[in-house]
């Protein structure tokens, strides 16, 4: 193998998608984080990397803000919740912030820095009605 193929093929697999999830899930085992925290982190860029998949991107250098609001919209196509995007939102501004911090990318911008965060609609809760808040009150 030349020098040139050598070099393409280690930037190849230096912002490959899947090794940098890898990677940041074990960082955040080696954090000691809770297994549900992991299992939130896992799934979410499960769906992600399918996304990514789907749309050719294989680089982390090829992600635009375009791809991830695309990714947003995608979610919300497929009835998540504005809570849920959310989440998803978080989880990959979480791990692009972080490979950003782990790799430090020359003259790579992280492209979440341009992408807003989805609204979350405000539930409403019914209030308490006055007999349940007074029975409240009698037990403490």
């Amino acid at each position: 193998m030349d020098t040139d193929t050598r070099k393409s093929t280690q930037f190849a697999q230096e912002t490959y998608i899947p090794i940098w999830i890898d990677a940041f899930l074990v960082d955040r085992r080696a954090a000691n984080m809770a297994a549900g925290t992991l299992n939130f982190y896992k799934h979410k860029l499960s769906n992600f990397q399918k996304f990514c998949d789907s749309q050719a991107l294989t680089q982390l250098d090829q992600l635009t803000p375009q791809n991830i609001r695309e990714y947003l919209i995608g979610l919300e196509a497929t009835g998540h919740t504005s809570g849920g995007i959310h989440a998803f939102y978080r989880t990959l501004r979480t791990f692009l912030k972080w490979y950003e911090n782990e790799a430090e990318p020359e003259a790579w911008r992280n492209p979440v820095d341009k992408v807003k965060p989805p609204k979350v609609e405000q539930e409403i809760l019914e209030p308490a009605d006055l007999e349940n808040v007074q029975a409240m009150l009698a037990t403490c």
